[in-house]
């Protein structure tokens, strides 16, 4: 069994934006555990979370991977560490309330996005710079990634993620 003492760091292989090297390399040199896994969520306990068989039960573990695969470890696991921050409140409308004066795009509005696109002027006057707004959803789970969009593509942007 891994020994939980001190957290396990297990990352989630071929996720897209983690580099699984560097994490291997730092947690070596720190003498920390890391662990990779390959997730199949459609399977039971202990046979989900391919490399992962040793870890603990109860163990203190810090997770990198995907949205899906972490809300499957809360689900099913009592690794200690994912409790300590649920995916709700990774939504920008309670975090940011929290921790807007030192984020970088501090000047912000939250809306639903039928609101973006029926106010979309308003939008690029009031938190816009140069006819450009940077744009995002919310929610952690991100049903398209942030980006800066000129006013003119904005509704092309938004369309397919709205209900109307």
């Amino acid at each position: 069994m891994v020994k939980t003492t001190n957290p396990v760091f297990v990352v989630q292989a071929n996720v897209p934006g983690i580099d699984a090297e560097a994490m291997e390399r730092e947690c070596k040199q720190r003498q920390l555990q890391i662990q990779f896994l390959k997730p199949f969520t459609g399977n039971i306990p202990p046979h989900d979370l391919a490399g992962c068989e040793s870890i603990q039960y109860n163990a203190h573990v810090v997770f990198f991977g995907s949205h899906v695969t972490m809300t499957h470890i809360q689900n099913h696991r009592n690794w200690t560490s994912n409790r300590w921050c649920p995916f709700e409140k990774f939504d920008c409308a309670i975090y940011y309330s929290h921790f807007g004066k030192w984020l970088t795009n501090h000047q912000s509005v939250f809306i639903p996005i039928s609101e973006a696109i029926r106010n979309q002027d308003y939008l690029i006057d009031r938190i816009g710079l140069d006819d450009k707004v940077f744009i995002r959803p919310t929610a952690a789970d991100k049903s398209f990634t942030g980006c800066v969009v000129e006013d003119d593509d904005l509704l092309s942007l938004l369309k397919p993620h709205c209900f109307n």
